[in-house]
């Protein structure tokens, strides 16, 4: 049964958005190579320690149709990065005593009794180990858009739809990355509270961590260019813009934030802080817990996994196609990079690079001096890097899934898995990737 409950704010030490240091060092120049390079209409960079700005950057156009410059005080979409505001969300409650990470699906929402979803907990739909589909039937990306109801009832109806089908997975046996999953327990958050999911996120964690540029959907106008736009492959395979493309409300707790780049290097220090911890709008129990690996190298909004030089690295990437964010954590470098860019899913791979690279720059394996800005995004000395893309349809092996279940258990240092609708993007930085896909996948003739 749906409850109200009364608010009783975590205090949040160490609150405020980032601060400048003396004097961060500028990338724009560096950006504006690697924009080039790649064949991006924009890219912003923000290197970051949990005391301030060490360096920041932006380079390029709002849209490839206009001459407008981005800026950095731009708003970014950030996709699945979303996923780690609602796992930050539901750790709030928890701490409150109002859930539990093992609450059973069935006692919080009524539409899962006697489902074969009935056992789920939220700590498994947190880790994708639920065994719900990706997502909603590809139909629903276009109905939901026409419905009349309120968003968080469209939400509800696409959770109940999934809970009454059968599981991909058995629930609890391994992970399958799903945003139904991540709708699922929005749902769950609603139901306790009586409360929409936008409503609890803004009060709960974008106002006390001092995220005031967040909100949801896509940024900006669609007939003004007030914002940077997202972009996609034309007929010619060249970008277009996309003014207010965003997934159906609805998947919010999955992925519909925008916000700045100091926003979102900010909400990367919120968490860098509470690994290495100190406590925030959760204790530094509950930041870790989230961060720690439990189905393959996913935590709770969080992937827990090593950079190229083996040190730990949490990360999230995200993209609702037209757009591509990654923020990752170094705790042992006291380090958080955030990288954004309106240049689409395709960009996934050059802004996995250029994350490489910042990080051997900017926080060195040996500890040692940060050395001075250079340009490009992942030069000759990058970690060697696979990018598979692949299309999912009927009757064909995704060769993503089948390598990411295979290398769940080793350390393969970055790996990078995002899943949409129709097709999964995975970035393996190993020497031996390649000769691994090539092992599982042999082309005919050897």
């Amino acid at each position: 049964m749906r409850s109200m409950w009364s608010v009783a704010m975590w205090t949040f030490i160490g609150a405020g958005a980032l601060s400048a240091q003396t004097d961060p060092a500028d990338l724009d120049a560096d950006l504006e190579a690697f924009r080039s390079e790649h064949g991006l209409p924009a890219v912003a960079a923000m290197v970051v320690s949990s005391d301030g700005i060490l360096a920041e950057g932006v380079a390029g156009v709002r849209d490839v149709g206009a001459p407008d410059r981005a800026t950095r005080s731009d708003l970014w979409h950030v996709g699945s990065i979303t996923k780690s505001f609602t796992a930050t969300l539901t750790a709030r409650l928890v701490e409150r005593g109002v859930l539990s990470w093992d609450d059973r699906l069935a006692d919080r929402l009524p539409e899962a009794v006697g489902t074969d979803f009935a056992d789920v907990t939220l700590a498994q739909l947190a880790s994708h180990s639920a065994g719900l589909p990706a997502n909603p039937p590809p139909a629903w990306f276009t109905t939901t858009r026409r419905s009349p109801n309120s968003v968080p009832v469209q939400r509800r109806d696409a959770v109940v739809a999934a809970l009454r089908g059968d599981p991909v997975s058995d629930p609890g046996s391994g992970f399958l990355y799903s945003n139904l999953g991540y709708m699922t327990l929005g749902a769950v958050l609603e139901e306790v509270t009586g409360e929409t999911w936008e409503t609890l996120l803004r009060r709960e964690v974008l106002e006390p961590a001092g995220l005031g540029t967040a909100g949801f959907g896509a940024p900006g106008s669609i007939d003004v260019l007030d914002q940077p736009r997202g972009h996609v492959p034309g007929g010619n395979g060249e970008l277009v813009a996309v003014p207010g493309l965003d997934n159906p409300a609805a998947l919010g707790p999955a992925g519909t934030l925008h916000m700045s780049l100091r926003d979102l290097a900010t909400w990367g220090a919120v968490h860098l802080r509470g690994e290495r911890g100190e406590d925030g709008i959760v204790p530094a129990a509950a930041f870790r817990w989230m961060h720690r690996g439990r189905a393959g190298n996913y935590g709770s909004g969080w992937v827990d996994a090593r950079d190229a030089s083996g040190r730990r690295m949490i990360w999230h990437n995200g993209s609702n196609t037209a757009w591509y964010a990654m923020v990752a954590l170094l705790p042992d470098a006291d380090r958080v990079i955030a990288i954004v860019t309106n240049g689409s899913i395709a960009a996934q791979g050059p802004v996995d690079g250029l994350l490489a690279d910042l990080v051997r720059r900017w926080a060195p394996a040996d500890g040692g001096p940060v050395p001075p800005p250079s340009a490009s995004g992942g030069g000759s000395d990058a970690p060697p890097r696979l990018h598979l893309a692949a299309s999912r349809q009927e009757g064909m092996v995704d060769p993503t899934r089948e390598l990411t279940s295979t290398l769940a258990s080793a350390d393969w240092g970055t790996t990078s898995f995002t899943e949409f609708p129709e097709e999964t993007h995975l970035t393996i930085y190993h020497p031996a990737a390649l000769a691994a896909f090539r092992a599982l996948f042999p082309r005919p003739g050897g």
